[in-house]
Parts: structure tokens; sequence; C-alpha cells
């Protein structure tokens, strides 16, 4: 069994180097695929160069979170996989923050006998059922509307200068929304939308561990359902339900509702999980999770050590 692990990258090279080079070292079987962001820098791949089947792609699209760049980028990725011809059974898709917490010869145990197709966080964006995590208004505004982008990057003073204009116009009426969380954008109201009872929008994390065929499987609807493919990227946030929307819907996969990774959120609202620091070892090791994020080796690499010791031990 193979198992590839897809690194989506934009900073902090030399944390970078050390989740490939742990992963190599714990796993040396392994592939890794690290996809980075090269608008902000060039990543080099000399020094994990000495390591086999590590390739490093410098990609120019610029990701963005919110917008469907960061799901093409794992499409363009699962791309590359496949018109290279690497065999493998299962994909696991990481950011240069995350990093593994259990031994991967336990993780990749698992996968190998497993009943399960995928490991993968999901459920009705129009649920209510999810409240201390979602709101039902949310996955209506992120899906329902098709989205125009104004401005890339949104800062503290411009979500401060936007904030009243976007009270009045989201709660105001239902034909526009304005987006200021990972840029400014304006949407209007999709009419149709895609969901139906027949595709129900489901959302869920970003981060994933699929195997194979679930992955062939994406990779194909992507493909040959170019409406479904445009409508997702006018959407806002469509890395958190494209994937998700296209596997459970096909009814085709034994999906487990659990991605496996351990998240530690202070006010979720604000979209972002707290640093994981040496303090919260004791509650990395009481998870069955197999990935936890977010990590900054710039700021406690105390952790990543302790963590060493347990997977390379």
């Amino acid at each position: 069994m193979k198992v590839v692990y897809l690194i989506q990258t934009y900073w902090n090279a030399q944390q970078i180097y050390r989740l490939v080079r742990t992963l190599k070292q714990a796993s040396p079987n392994c592939f890794v695929l690290v996809y980075h962001d090269a608008s902000v820098f060039e990543l080099d791949s000399a020094p994990i160069q000495k390591y086999d089947d590590v390739v490093v792609i410098n990609t120019k699209i610029q990701p963005r979170r919110g917008r469907f760049s960061l799901v093409q980028c794992y499409l363009d990725a699962v791309n590359w996989l496949f018109h290279h011809h690497i065999d493998f059974d299962w994909l696991c898709n990481l950011s240069g923050q995350d990093y593994p917490i259990q031994p991967l010869s336990e993780i990749e145990e698992y996968l190998f006998t497993t009943s399960y197709d995928g490991f993968i966080e999901y459920f009705d964006a129009l649920s209510t059922e999810n409240s201390s995590l979602w709101q039902h208004q949310e996955g209506i505004s992120r899906y329902f509307y098709q989205y125009r982008w104004l401005f890339d990057v949104s800062t503290d003073w411009l979500r401060t200068l936007s904030k009243p204009v976007k009270i009045i116009v989201n709660h105001g009426q239902t034909f526009l929304k304005i987006q200021t969380t990972y840029g400014i954008a304006v949407g209007v109201r999709a009419n149709p939308s895609p969901f139906d009872s027949d595709l129900i929008c489901y959302v869920g994390s970003d981060f994933k561990t699929l195997s194979k065929k679930c992955v062939q499987f994406i990779y194909e609807t992507f493909k040959e359902n170019g409406s479904l493919v445009e409508y997702y990227r006018k959407t806002c946030l469509p890395e958190e339900s494209f994937v998700q929307t296209i596997l459970v819907n096909s009814k085709k996969f034994n999906l487990l509702n659990d991605n496996k990774r351990f998240i530690k959120w202070g006010n979720q609202s604000q979209g972002h999980p707290q640093l994981l620091v040496t303090t919260d070892y004791l509650s990395l090791t009481k998870t069955d999770a197999h990935f936890a994020r977010k990590f900054d080796c710039n700021k406690d690499s105390n952790i990543l050590d302790l963590l060493d010791c347990k997977i390379l031990s």
C-alpha cells in the first residue's frame, strides 16, 4: 500500500522541509508532493532532494483561501499524479502547518485495513443541527450566491470600513450579499442554484484522506460536469464544499464523517484555528486523530520535537 501526502504550501520554508523530512523518515515508502504558491516565494527542493519520491511543484496559480483556485491546485496536483503514473492507494492533503500526531506506520496500517473509502467531514449546508459550528444563513450566503471578487485581500481597515455596508446589505434583503473574510466580494442570489433534493450542498473541512477511487471520481466529475464546476468557481469557500458535495451525493463510497484531524478552535467565527503549542501535547496524545493543525515552529518548535519523538520512535 502506498500513501501520497499532498502538501499545499505558501509560507515558512523551514517548517515545510521539516514536515517532509518527518513524513519520509516515518514512512520511507510514501510519496510526498509539495504544491507550493510561488507567488510568495520559490521553494527550493535542494534541502529535501536526498529523499526518493519527493516532488516540489512551484505553481503560479496563487491559490487563495475562499476561492476556487485552492480547489484547482488540489485537482492540478491530482492530474499531475495521474499523468506521471504515480501509483497510490490513498491521498492525504495537508498544509505546511499540519503535522502527524501518530506514528505513520499506525496511520498507514489503519488505512490498509479499513473498510472505509474516505475520511472527510461533511454535513448539509442548510442544516440547523450544527449550531455550535455553523449557522444556517452561512451555508446559504456561501453557496447559494454567485460572487465577484473586488479585492483579493481583506485587511483590518478594509473590513472595518466595509462593515456598516455589509450589515445593511446582508440583513436588509436577500438578493445581494457581501463577503469580507477572505477578500471583498459581492454576490447575487443564484436563480436557480444546482442544489435540490437530488444534489444536496454538503460542507466541511478542506482537509481529508481519500482512497484512490474517491480521488478518481472527483477528478472525473471535475472534467465531465462543467456546469457544476463553473457554479462553484463563483461561490465563497468552495474548498469546503466542492469535494463533499460530489462524494456524498454519489452514494458510491463508504465515507466516515471524520477527517481524522485535530484542530483547536478559539473564536471559530473568525475562521482561524489557534496555534498548537507545547501545553497542547497532552491533548494531542489523547485523540485518535492522525494529523493536527496549526503549528508554527518560529513560535514553538518544542511541540514538534515532542511529536517527532512519538512519531519516529
